[in-house]
C-alpha cells in the first residue's frame, strides 16, 4: 500500500472511529472498509446464548434495502444455518480476530444458500469474529457478481487490518447495546457493561442488586425478586458500593449519569 493510499485510509478510519455511537456509523464505516478492499454489503452482528442474535449495522455500498431485508431474514433463524454459526458460540477469553473465508463446500442447506447467496447475488464473504464483554462478534462482508470474489491480495489486506476493524466495530456494538438497554430499561445490561468499560470487577449478583437499586427498588423487594435473604442482598450491595466508589443510591444514579457520555453520542 502506497504511502498516499495508506494517509487516505487512516483518514477514513479517523472518520469511522469519530463516528462511533452516531447515527453517521454506518456511512463512515463502510466508507473506512471500502478504502481498504471493495465491499459490496456490509453487516455487523452482536451474539449471546441469553440475547441471541442482535444486527447493529447494516451498510451497503450498492443496495441498502437488499442488505436489510437478508439481515431480517438472517437474524431471524438464518444465522442458526451459517457454517460461521458454530464460531461464534465458541466463548473464550480472547479478542483475537478470527477470520473466515467463504468457502461454499461448507454451507450444508440448500435453502440457505438460496437465501443469503443465489438469492441475493452475493458470490463471495469474508467473515471476522471475536469475543469481548461476555459477547460474540461478527463482521461479515460480502461481495457480488458486480465486483467478483475475493482475490488472494485483498483477503490479506482484511486479515493485515482486521484487528483495526474489529476494534473499531466491537466499540459501535457497545455503545449501540447501551443505547439500547437504556432505550428498554434493561438496567443490568446497562451496569455490566458500565462495570465492563470500567474494569470493575463486579460479581453477578452484585450486578443483580444494583440493577434492581437503579429501577427504585428497595432492599426487601430486591431479596424477594432475587429469591435470596435480606442480608445477602445488603451484603451484596455493601460489596458493590466498595468496588464503585460510592455509598448510597443517589451516588449509584450518578455513577450512571456520568458516564451516559461514553456511550450515548449524536
Amino acid at each position: 500500500m502506497s504511502t498516499g493510499r495508506e494517509r487516505s485510509v487512516q483518514t477514513y478510519i479517523a472518520l469511522a472511529v469519530d463516528a462511533i455511537g452516531t447515527t453517521r456509523f454506518e456511512e463512515a464505516f463502510m466508507a473506512a472498509i471500502n478504502h481498504l478492499v471493495l465491499v459490496d454489503h456490509c453487516t455487523l452482528n452482536s451474539y449471546s446464548e441469553d440475547e441471541g442474535l442482535t444486527s447493529v449495522v447494516v451498510a451497503s455500498r450498492i443496495d441498502t434495502a437488499t442488505a436489510r431485508s437478508v439481515t431480517r431474514a438472517y437474524v431471524d433463524g438464518g444465522y442458526e444455518l451459517d457454517p460461521n454459526f458454530p464460531d461464534l458460540r465458541r466463548y473464550v477469553r480472547t479478542r483475537r480476530v478470527i477470520i473466515r473465508a467463504h468457502d461454499p463446500r461448507r454451507i450444508q442447506s440448500k435453502a440457505y444458500r438460496d437465501r443469503f447467496y443465489s438469492g441475493v447475488d452475493v458470490v463471495d464473504k469474508i467473515a471476522l469474529i471475536w469475543y469481548a464483554d461476555f459477547k460474540a462478534y461478527n463482521l461479515n462482508l460480502y461481495r457480488t457478481s458486480a465486483s467478483g470474489p475475493y482475490m488472494p491480495a485483498e483477503k490479506a489486506i482484511v486479515i493485515e487490518w482486521g484487528e483495526v476493524i474489529a476494534s473499531i466495530a466491537r466499540q459501535h456494538c457497545q455503545h449501540f447495546l447501551v443505547q439500547k438497554d437504556l432505550s428498554t430499561g434493561n438496567m443490568l445490561a446497562f451496569l455490566e457493561r458500565l462495570a465492563t468499560a470500567a474494569k470493575i470487577p463486579l460479581t453477578r449478583r452484585e450486578l443483580d442488586v444494583c440493577s434492581r437499586i437503579a429501577l427504585g427498588y428497595r432492599m426487601e423487594g430486591i431479596a424477594a425478586d432475587l429469591g435470596i435473604g435480606f442480608e445477602s442482598a445488603v451484603s451484596y450491595r455493601k460489596a458493590a458500593y466498595r468496588k464503585l466508589g460510592i455509598s448510597s443510591q443517589g451516588e449509584l444514579f450518578g455513577l450512571c449519569l456520568r458516564n451516559l457520555h461514553q456511550f450515548v453520542r449524536r
